[in-house]
């Protein structure tokens, strides 16, 4: 097992936390919830950046970290608002591209095709 491994499997017990949220907020409509799982998403962002940034990978720490600080905006919305049907549609749109990830992550899936990248890179 490599160390990125690792810093994945890391990285997975985490978005699974932040999937558990979401998955709460779609059932309940609580936006505390979801709120919870933003700032999950920046904190956690940023404690994986320097592991992921060592295999130059820090797309996944990006995405976590934007894609929480929008939900953060969104929730401020919704606080002013009121909770919308868009509202439900915006936050199961992210919930399934952080799925599809951690699914990837969880099959082997998405380490593969890392270093598949890393080989094409290092072949130009």
């Amino acid at each position: 097992m490599s160390d990125f491994s690792i810093v994945l499997e890391r990285l997975l017990i985490e978005l699974d936390k932040i999937l558990i949220l979401f998955q709460k907020f779609l059932e309940k409509g609580d936006v505390n919830l979801v709120e919870e799982a933003a700032s999950l998403m920046v904190v956690k962002g940023g404690e994986f950046q320097s592991a992921l940034g060592e295999y130059s990978h820090r797309i996944l720490t990006a995405m976590l970290i934007e894609a929480g600080l929008r939900i953060k905006e969104r929730t401020n919305v919704i606080r002013e608002r009121g909770l919308r049907r868009e509202d439900f549609e915006y936050i199961k749109d992210i919930y399934s591209v952080f799925k599809q990830i951690a699914d990837k992550i969880r099959t082997g899936e998405y380490e593969s095709s890392y270093w598949r990248m890393v080989e094409k890179r290092s072949n130009y």
